[in-house]
């Protein structure tokens, strides 16, 4: 029982004389399918003999079993270490040379980003300016505009005063142009008046009669067969406008132009008018006498009264 003898498998790897013995980790590692790649072959060694001891042939082979499988265990577990080791110390290397590479590539962009930038201010530099050049030309504009606004307004002022002053000078000719007329008028009216009470003609007819009335007077057929005919124009205002006219008999008051006036168109002094009047104006004249003769009657009643007060 104390004897020590080779084991089975020794045996089995001694077997074949051309290749060397494997090792018992290899043996492990075969049996689990855990063998290591590119690992270099240890050299072989004596297997150790098997004591058994009270009938237990195999149990130092289990132990050294169990044994290899830690060592094998614990060396495929190194190995996956150094793997990752090296494949974060390779991922290093590339943060570091991607790092690397991009310090590069900002070195050399920087003097393009630099250029880039004073090209961008030169242009925002021109576009300013030309901003400011549009800018000022365009108030030029609007100087010059409302310096021609203002010249024009000028002109316009100019010729707004001189057409005044034309209208105003050609206003005040009109005015005395017209009094002169009006004047003159008055004055002819007034003398034609004069004339005929002074001598009367062999024949009158109802416009030849000169009235005191500025205008001659008309008149119509009457409305009614057995009425008087229609006179217009011989109205009180129109009365008084001629008889007491300033463009004659200066220096005769009111009451004596009205006085002499209502002596000289009183039907009793008429009458003998009417025998030279027309016949068939002759009831005309005779309406238009009691007209004349009663407006002057009231006439100076009134400017008696006025003075009285």
């Amino acid at each position: 029982m104390g004897d020590s003898f080779p084991s089975a498998d020794h045996e089995a790897s001694n077997s074949t004389p051309d290749q060397p013995p494997e090792s018992p980790a290899t043996r492990v590692s075969s049996q689990t399918h855990k063998a290591v790649p590119n690992e270099a072959p240890s050299k072989p060694r004596k297997p150790k003999p098997i004591t058994v001891h009270h009938g237990y042939r195999y149990s130092n082979r289990s132990r050294r079993l169990r044994a290899d499988k830690k060592v094998g265990e614990a060396e495929a577990k190194r190995r996956k270490e150094l793997v990752r080791e090296s494949v974060e110390g390779f991922k290093e290397d590339l943060r570091e040379l991607n790092r690397q590479r991009d310090k590069e590539r900002r070195e050399q962009e920087a003097p393009r980003e630099a250029e880039k930038r004073r090209q961008e201010a030169e242009q925002r530099w021109k576009e300013a300016d030309q901003r400011a050049q549009e800018s000022e030309r365009r108030w030029r504009e609007e100087e010059q505009q409302w310096q021609e606004a203002k010249q024009r307004r000028k002109e316009a002022a100019q010729q707004q005063r001189a057409w005044t002053e034309r209208f105003t000078n050609a206003l005040e000719d009109y005015v005395l142009w017209s009094q002169e007329k009006d004047s003159r008028r008055w004055r002819d009216a007034w003398a034609r008046y004069s004339a005929q009470g002074a001598s009367l003609p062999q024949r009158l007819d109802f416009t030849t009669i000169v009235w005191p009335v500025l205008d001659p007077p008309t008149c119509s057929p009457p409305q009614m067969s057995d009425g008087p005919p229609i006179i217009n124009g011989l109205t009180r205002e129109k009365l008084m406008e001629f008889l007491l006219s300033p463009e004659h008999s200066v220096g005769v008051n009111s009451r004596a132009r009205i006085q002499a006036a209502l002596l000289r168109w009183h039907p009793d002094k008429m009458a003998r008018v009417l025998e030279i009047v027309v016949e068939k104006d002759r009831t005309t004249v005779e309406e238009g006498v009691k007209i004349v003769a009663g407006e002057l009657a009231t006439m100076l009643r009134q400017v008696s009264e006025a003075r009285r007060m």
